[in-house]
């Protein structure tokens, strides 16, 4: 399911810090990774030596970030005895647009996956890591897995300061280390198409890492319109139940569909909170390490805190987040 990773840098430690967890996922899925970096772009205020230095200009620019993904890829660490070799390549890209240039790249080459942290830093104070990320979750023709480093534990860098964690990552040399396997999942679902749309992202990677998977169901508190003819704590008597009793039997059959493939589901139905307060204690209560949502959902009152609720998980969620969004929505 995950044959083909693609691992954005930009130059700084801080983003080399999915390669940990882009790694431990090529090396399960039998995957290959692909490294890529934009080249840095002078900006308008460089010197202009004509046509000829111009595009002297440039290619130095692309050998710099060439010879940077070689210096990179040297550090993925061969395969341990009885395991497969991680196939790594590399593609310096042109200056320009950093979320235009990789969705280019993305669909002149399919992957399956992107992996990506957050925030990053180059050398020239270059910031793209955290505006790609935004970019890309929205839309980038495949799933997007958002790690902040201090996620990662030690293998991604640790909880220290980011300067620490920036020094001890670009350890000139040191090999990758490999990311230990996702242990319990959280997916939340909203009884729509798009919302079911990424029970089987989910499934692929819990039957992956052999993890466990908690699926989720908020019901929020129902709108006023939704029933006119109740109001306050009546109409929220009247419609949680209804809408609870609906959830737990599609949450029940999404789980028989995972269960065929070998992962344990449990199914969790939380009513009458915020979306984004209920996918985040529940992640606390199931000691999740990490969460599968889609990125678009159904409005009214059956709408998951998938859709514009994504931006505010991402940002506060205390663990990863796989983002899918469903080909067509944007």
């Amino acid at each position: 399911m995950f044959r083909n990773i693609l691992v954005p840098l930009d130059g700084s430690p801080f983003s080399e810090q999915a390669l940990p967890r882009a790694l431990a996922i090529a090396r399960r899925s039998g995957g290959a990774l692909h490294l890529v970096t934009v080249a840095e772009d002078n900006g308008p205020e460089a010197e202009s030596p004509g046509e000829k230095g111009a595009a002297r200009e440039r290619d130095g620019q692309l050998q710099a970030a060439e010879a940077y993904l070689s210096a990179v890829a040297k550090r993925i660490p061969k395969g341990a005895e009885g395991e497969g070799e991680v196939e790594v390549t590399t593609h310096a890209l042109p200056a320009g647009g950093v979320v235009s240039t990789l969705l280019a790249e993305l669909t002149d080459h399919p992957q399956d996956l992107v992996v990506m942290t957050t925030h990053g830093r180059g050398p020239l104070e270059r910031t793209w890591i955290g505006s790609v990320a935004d970019g890309l979750i929205r839309q980038a023709p495949c799933p997007v897995l958002l790690l902040h480093p201090d996620q990662e534990g030690k293998e991604g860098g640790g909880t220290e300061p980011r300067e620490q964690a920036d020094a001890e990552a670009g350890e000139e040399g040191a090999p990758f280390p490999v990311a230990e396997p996702f242990r319990h999942l959280v997916a939340p679902l909203d009884r729509s198409p798009l919302g079911a749309a990424a029970l089987d992202l989910a499934a692929g990677m819990a039957e992956l890492d052999g993890a466990q998977l908690t699926l989720l169901h908020v019901v929020p508190t129902p709108p006023g319109g939704a029933f006119p003819y109740l109001i306050g704590n009546w109409r929220e008597e009247r419609a949680t139940p209804e809408l609870a009793k609906g959830a737990e039997e599609d949450l029940a059959r999404a789980a028989e569909t995972v269960a065929g493939r070998g992962v344990t589901a449990t199914t969790e139905i939380r009513t009458l909170e915020p979306p984004v307060k209920g996918i985040l204690k529940t992640i606390e209560d199931r000691g999740a390490d990490l969460l599968v949502m889609s990125t678009r959902g159904r409005g009214g009152v059956e709408r998951l805190m998938l859709g514009s609720v994504a931006d505010k998980v991402v940002r506060s969620s205390p663990v990863p987040v796989l983002v899918f969004r469903p080909v067509g929505e944007g």
